[in-house]
C-alpha cells in the first residue's frame, strides 16, 4: 500500500511539473516579451490579433512612449505596425524619441521566442 501511495504521489508531481520535460514551453504570442539584447519589456497580454493595442515602449533614452500596436497574422507568423508614437506625459524636447518608434514590419513565433523584423533588422524576444 505504501508503494502505491509513493507511485501516485511522484505521478502527481511529475504531472503538476510539466511532466518532467526540460523542453521549452509554448509561449502565446499574447504574452508579457523581454528584448534579448536590451531587457526591455513588451507587454502584449492583452493582443487580439487584428485588432489595435495601446503599449508602452521605452527607448535607450528611458523616456517612456505610448504606442498603437496592430498585429495582423497568427500566433506564429504575421505583420504588425506600431503607429502614433508620443512620449508620456508630454514633452515637445524629447517627444522625436518615441515618434522614431513608428514602423511597420514582420514578426515570427517559435515555442517561446518572438522575433520582430523592421527595415532596421531584427530583435529578440523571449
Amino acid at each position: 500500500m505504501k508503494k502505491l501511495l509513493v507511485a501516485a504521489t511522484a505521478a502527481i508531481l511529475l504531472a503538476a511539473c510539466g511532466g518532467g520535460s526540460d523542453g521549452p514551453v509554448d509561449k502565446p504570442l499574447n504574452s508579457l516579451w523581454t528584448n534579448t539584447d536590451t531587457g526591455a519589456t513588451l507587454d502584449m497580454q492583452a493582443l487580439q490579433l487584428g485588432q489595435s493595442l495601446t503599449v508602452a515602449l521605452f527607448p535607450p533614452s528611458a523616456v517612456r512612449c505610448l504606442c498603437t500596436l496592430t498585429v495582423i497574422g497568427s500566433q506564429t507568423s504575421g505583420s504588425f505596425a506600431i503607429t502614433g508614437c508620443i512620449v508620456s506625459p508630454y514633452d515637445a524636447r524629447t517627444n522625436n524619441q518615441c515618434t522614431a518608434l513608428n514602423t511597420t514590419g514582420n514578426y515570427s513565433k517559435s515555442t517561446d521566442v518572438l522575433t520582430l523584423t523592421t527595415p532596421n533588422g531584427a530583435s529578440n524576444y523571449r
